[in-house]
């Protein structure tokens, strides 16, 4: 990690932020403030920050997800509690503004925490268990990962989860990585690209004293955030121990997926207006 300079961004405190995604036409950072319910967006050229309420009538406690819609400029997907959802924002709208969110899919879980969309761009998002008032689990192993596909078309990937957390792809396509917090553990998987099927690899435990969150990866080296100090673990996952390059991945993060979600309206029964 020498060289690798971090710096606070110059936007409103946030009570929970997470979520990153980066929006190229607009060449602005997408995030969440997760219990005020709102998606934010800041434009680094210029340094405005747009906030946008989420308004689902109290339903949920929490926004955990922020993908656009591709082709479908000011459309985005977002995550209300335990359901996926679609909001229109444009860059016209007032800096604090509020929609009412148009529900895509519904599921029994208690409530989204994290997601990402495949180089193909499905959306993979997972589930957590719920909280008590002081934040802490309820139950464990209650949880999923989900793949919904441009259609609309929503598949259980992975059962019996606790946190659903950080995602991630091999950059040759042919690996899938994702957290499960509470388990304190990276799971790997064969990842097939053209069909978005997954077969169970292993399970690296992460050795860290805190929970792990997000990561990103350089060939086949993964680089953990745990929770809640930024403490890195460095995973190398190559079978070959002799591989003179092993451990010495380089964890900038240059490659990491940030595809947007393609929606195909047409194959659908849900509809977009304004």
């Amino acid at each position: 990690m020498s060289g690798v300079k971090v710096e606070q961004l110059p936007v409103p405190c946030l009570y929970l932020g997470e979520g990153p995604h980066w929006q190229e036409d607009l060449e602005a950072l997408l995030y969440v403030d997760v219990f005020n319910k709102a998606v934010c967006r800041y434009f680094v050229n210029t340094g405005r920050h747009q906030v946008l309420h989420i308004d689902d009538g109290g339903k949920a406690k929490s926004v955990t997800l922020v993908v656009p819609v591709e082709g479908m400029k000011e459309w985005y997907v977002v995550s209300v509690g335990n359901t996926l959802c679609a909001v229109h924002w444009k860059v016209s709208d007032p800096d604090d503004h509020t929609v009412v969110p148009k529900v895509l899919q519904v599921t029994t879980d208690s409530h989204f925490n994290d997601g990402k969309c495949d180089p193909q761009g499905r959306l993979w998002a997972g589930t957590m268990g719920p909280q008590d008032e002081k934040g802490e689990l309820l139950k464990m192993n209650v949880s999923s990962l989900y793949r919904m596909h441009s259609d609309l078309t929503l598949k259980k990937c992975v059962e019996k989860v606790s946190v659903s957390n950080g995602l991630t792809w091999s950059p040759d396509k042919k690996h899938f990585y994702y957290i499960d917090s509470e388990a304190f553990s990276v799971d790997a998987f064969a990842y097939d690209d053209l069909t978005g099927q997954i077969s169970h690899m292993c399970s690296p435990r992460n050795r860290s004293n805190h929970r792990p969150g997000q990561f990103a990866f350089q060939e086949c080296d993964l680089c953990v955030l745990g929770w809640p100090r930024l403490q890195h673990t460095l995973r190398d996952l190559r079978k070959d121990e002799t591989d003179p390059r092993r451990g010495q991945g380089d964890t900038s993060c240059r490659r990491h997926f940030c595809r947007d979600w393609p929606w195909n309206e047409g194959s659908s029964s849900q509809r977009l207006s304004t």
